[in-house]
């Protein structure tokens, strides 16, 4: 089934090439080299924090601690003209 569908859209790639651009005229290089600097540090920031993610997570604990503690606490909202309204319902 996998297969299927990656089939189905390989053929429909071509298709809509086929209608909507045309015969190739003059080939295309796949990347320029201006592009080529940009990429590859980004590949290679990627592949670093994918083999080494500690100093990443490690740098975000903190934080994701401090908002899950504050997602658990109980707001108090004044709403002028309603009265207060609280997590656990309106008084």
């Amino acid at each position: 089934a996998t297969l299927s569908v990656i089939a189905a859209g390989v053929y429909g790639v071509n298709l809509y090439q086929r209608l909507y651009q045309g015969e190739e005229t003059t080939p295309m290089p796949d990347i320029r080299a201006s592009e080529l600097l940009v990429l590859i540090p980004i590949v290679l920031g990627i592949l670093w924090f994918g083999i080494n993610p500690n100093p990443q997570l490690e740098s975000i604990e903190m934080q994701a601690q401090q908002a899950a503690l504050f997602s658990t606490e109980p707001l108090g909202v004044e709403i002028s003209g309603v009265g207060s309204f609280e997590a656990g319902g309106v008084q």
